[in-house]
C-alpha cells in the first residue's frame, strides 16, 4: 500500500458551488470505481491551496495505480485545474489523521476507521509500525556505508542495484536481504540506504516500510497482513530476541521455531513486497533458517571488524554523529595488530562519550567520570586470527564466538560490581573426517586462555585407550588422571563414541559415568570437548542420562563445498609460497566436485593429500628436466599435470583420524 500527501495550487473557485459536497462525491466515486483499491480525499483547502491524501492498494494480481493517474482522475471529477507542488510519502498514522480531519470538515465520504478497515489496517491487533526513509542519493549512501564499515559487502550489491533497472512490466522482487547489525542506529541507516537505492532504481515503488519486531509469539498471520499492506514497498523484520541469554541461539527453540513459521508465511505472501531481515552479527543460525525456508535467495550485507586507521575512522564517525570531537583518548585502545568487533568499539565509545560529556559539556559534574575503561578484549593473539582465517566453518565460528562473548560479558558484570555467572562450557564437536574439529579445538583452547576463561591454553587429547582400563577398577583412575592433566585447560576426547560398548555395564560405561561425574566436579576449571561423527555421537550422548544435560554447546562442522576446498588448496599453496599455473584451478575444482560426492571423502585432509602428491609429482617432473634449464619460478609453480585424479583418495589401510 502506497500512502501520499499531495500539495497543490489552483485558481479561485466559484463561491456558488457546494465544494464540500463535490469533494465528497469525487472521493467516493474514485474509491468505488477502483474496486476499493484506491482512495483520495482533500483534508485541507483555502482560496488557492488544496492538500489531499491518497492511498493505493494493489489489486489481486499486485498491480498498482500510479499516483499521477489517481490525481488526474480525482481532479477530473471535481472539475478544478490543480498544479502539483509537492508529493511526499507519509506513514499510516499521518494518513489516518488527515482522513479524520477531512471527515470532520465534511470533505470526504468516510471516516478514518472505515478507511483503515477497507485497507486492512488493524490497529487493535497490530504487531508493526511504519516509517518513511529520509531521501539519500548514491554518494551519500556510499559515504554512510563506508562510515559504518558496511562498504565491502554493500558496494557490490549497490553496483548491481544501480546497473540493473527494473524490467518494464515486472513487479516481482528477485531477492530478499539480510542486514547483520548489533547497532540499532547503524542498522537503521543501512536499511534506509538500501531502500533508497532500490527506490531510485525502480525496484520498489515506495520509501515507506513496515517494521516488525519478531518475537517468540509473533503471529505469522500478522506478518502476512503487514506484507500485503506493503505491496510495492518493504517490510523490515528486526530479529534480535534470539541474541539474549548469552548469545547462543541453540537454546531459544521457541524463537527459532517461530522464525521458521514466519519464513513460511513470507513464501505465501505477495511477491511484490521486499523483505529485509535485520539479524545480529552472530545470528548465523537465524540466517541459515531464512535461507533454507524462503523461496528466494538472500543477499547478506555485513559490517567488517576493524583495526588501525579503519577503527579510528569508525570511532570518529560515532563521535561526529554524537556531536562530539574525537580525541586521542578515544583512540587509545585502537591497535594495529588486532581487529575489534563493532560491539566492542561501541562499548568503548560509550565509556569515552560518558566522560566526554562531563569534561566538555557539564564540567560541574567533574570528579564523577568513569575511572576504569571497560575492556572486553576480542580474543587477542594468534589463535583467534588463525581461526578467523580458516576456510568455511561458519556455524562453528559463530557458536565459539558466542561462547567467548558470554564470558566477555561476565567481565562487564564484574567491572560494574555485579555478580557474574559461571555456566557450563562443555561442548560436542560433530563432523565428518577432515572437517577441522581437532584443529579448531586446539585454537579454541588458546582463545579461551587469551580471554581469561581458563588458566592455560593447553589441550589434552585422549581416546578410548587413554580412558578405559584393562581390568576391573582401573578405568575410573585413568579418567580422573586425564581430568587432572587437563585441569585449567581443555580435555579433548576424540572419537568419543568409541567408549560405547556393544553391551551395557562394561568398562566403556564405567568410563562414561566417571566422565560425567568429573565434568561436574571440575566445571569451574576444566572444559571437556567431545568429538566424533554426527550419527555416532547421538548414540554416545544417549548412553548416560546426565551427559547431554551437562553439554552447553553443540558445534556442527559441515562438510566443505568444492569452492571451499579450492580456497583451502590456495591457502596451502600460499603458505608454501607456491603458485598455480593456468589450468590448475580448473582441474582442481573438477577433482573436488567429484570428491564431495563420495562418502567420507576426507574434507580438508583430502586437499592436503592432493597437494602433497602434487609436490611429489612436481619434484619427479623437475628431476627429469635438465637442471640448467630450471629456473626459480619452476620450483614454485604447479602445472595441471602435477595433479593426478586419484591423488587425494584415502588409503583404506590407514586408521581414520579426526582433523587436518
Amino acid at each position: 500500500m502506497l500512502l501520499y500527501n499531495i500539495d497543490t495550487r489552483g485558481s479561485k473557485r466559484d463561491e456558488n458551488v457546494n465544494w464540500n459536497e463535490k469533494f465528497r462525491n469525487a472521493s467516493e466515486r474514485v474509491f468505488r470505481e477502483s474496486g476499493s483499491n484506491n482512495y483520495i480525499a482533500i483534508h485541507s483547502c483555502n482560496e488557492f491551496k488544496i492538500e489531499m491524501v491518497a492511498a493505493i492498494k494493489g489489486d489481486e494480481d499486485g498491480n498498482l495505480t500510479t499516483i499521477e493517474e489517481l490525481f488526474e482522475n480525482f481532479t477530473k471529477y471535481i472539475g478544478v485545474d490543480l498544479v502539483i507542488k509537492d508529493i511526499k510519502e507519509i506513514t499510516e498514522r499521518e494518513f489516518s489523521w488527515s482522513v479524520y480531519r477531512a471527515y470532520k470538515d465534511l470533505l470526504t465520504f468516510a471516516d478514518s476507521g472505515s478507511v483503515e478497515a477497507w485497507f486492512g489496517i488493524d490497529r487493535g491487533n497490530c504487531c508493526y509500525s511504519d516509517a518513511v526513509t529520509a531521501e539519500l542519493n548514491r554518494n551519500k549512501i556510499e559515504q554512510l556505508a563506508k562510515e559504518t564499515l558496511y562498504d565491502k559487502s554493500f558496494m557490490p550489491e549497490l553496483e548491481r542495484i544501480y546497473s540493473m533497472k527494473r524490467p518494464e512490466g515486472c513487479r516481482f522482487q528477485p531477492v530478499y536481504y539480510i542486514i547483520r547489525s548489533d547497532d540499532p542506529f547503524d542498522g537503521k541507516k543501512m536499511v534506509g540506504s538500501l531502500i533508497n537505492a532500490l527506490y531510485e532504481s525502480g525496484r520498489i515503488r515506495s520509501k515507506r516500510y513496515s517494521k516488525v519486531n519478531v518475537e517468540s509469539d509473533t503471529n505469522s498471520v500478522d506478518i502476512r497482513n503487514a506484507m500485503a499492506l506493503q505491496a510495492g514497498g518493504s517490510i523490515v523484520l528486526n530479529m534480535d530476541e534470539g541474541d539474549e541469554g548469552g548469545g547462543s541461539y541453540a537454546y531459544v527453540d521457541s524463537y527459532l521455531f517461530n522464525v521458521r513459521r514466519i519464513a513460511n508465511a513470507i513464501n505465501r505472501c505477495s511477491e511484490n513486497t521486499l523483505v529485509i531481515a535485520v539479524v545480529p552479527t552472530r545470528g548465523e543460525e537465524l540466517c541459515d533458517i531464512l535461507k533454507e525456508a524462503c523461496l528466494k535467495p538472500f543477499v547478506e550485507i555485513t559490517p567488517e571488524n576493524a583495526m588501525g586507521e579503519v577503527a579510528r575512522r569508525y570511532l570518529t564517525y560515532k563521535a561526529t554523529s554524537a556531536g562530539a570531537e574525537a580525541d586521542e583518548k578515544l583512540f587509545s585502545f585502537v591497535r594495529e595488530d588486532r581487529a575489534m568487533t563493532r560491539w566492542e568499539m561501541r562499548e568503548q565509545f560509550a565509556a569515552w562519550h560518558a566522560n566526554y560529556l562531563i569534561e566538555k559539556e557539564f564540567p560541574l559534574y567533574k570528579g564523577m567520570e568513569i575511572k576504569k575503561s571497560i575492556k572486553l578484549e576480542e580474543a587477542a593473539g594468534r589463535a583467534q586470527l588463525e581461526l578467523n582465517d580458516m576456510i568455511g566453518l561458519k556455524k562453528a565460528k559463530t557458536i565459539i564466538g558466542n561462547a567467548v562473548d558470554y564470558y566477555k560479558v561476565q567481565k562487564l558484570y564484574e567491572a560494574f560490581g555485579k555478580q557474574s555467572k559461571r555456566a557450563s562450557m562443555h561442548m560436542v564437536f560433530t563432523g565428518n573426517p577432515g572437517s577441522a574439529k581437532t584443529t579448531v579445538a586446539r585454537l579454541f583452547a588458546q582463545i579461551l586462555k587469551d580471554n581469561g576463561v581458563i588458566k592455560n591454553g593447553e589441550l589434552i587429547e585422549v581416546g578410548r585407550a587413554d580412558l578405559v582400563g584393562k581390568f576391573v577398577g582401573s578405568t575410573a583412575p585413568k579418567v580422573k588422571e586425564a581430568f587432572e592433566k587437563a585441569k585449567g585447560g581443555v580435555l579433548f576426547i576424540d572419537e568419543a563414541y568409541s567408549l560405547v560398548d556393544d553391551r551395557t555395564g562394561l568398562y566403556g560405561d564405567e568410563a562414561i559415568n566417571t566422565i560425567v561425574q568429573e565434568m561436574e566436579n571440575n566445571r569451574d576449571n576444566t572444559i571437556v570437548i567431545f568429538a566424533g561423527y554426527p550419527d555416532k555421537m547421538e548414540t554416545f550422548l544417549n548412553r548416560n542420562p546426565g551427559l547431554r544435560s551437562r553439554i552447553a554447546f553443540h558445534v556442527p562442522f559441515d562438510d566443505y563445498s568444492s569452492d571451499e576446498l579450492m580456497d583451502i588448496a590456495r591457502l596451502f599453496a600460499r603458505k608454501g609460497e607456491d603458485t598455480f599455473a593456468e589450468g590448475c584451478e580448473e582441474k582442481l575444482l573438477e577433482m573436488f566436485e567429484g570428491a564431495i560426492k563420495e562418502k567420507d571423502f576426507g574434507n580438508g585432509r583430502f586437499v592436503r593429500n592432493v597437494m602433497e602428491h602434487a609436490e611429489m609429482a612436481r619434484a619427479s617432473r623437475l628431476a627429469k628436466m635438465e637442471f640448467s634449464k630450471i629456473g626459480e619460478r619452476d620450483l614454485d609453480t604447479f602445472l595441471p599435470e602435477d595433479f593426478l585424479s586419484d591423488s587425494g583418495k584415502k588409503d583404506e589401510s590407514k586408521r581414520k583420524r579426526i582433523g587436518f
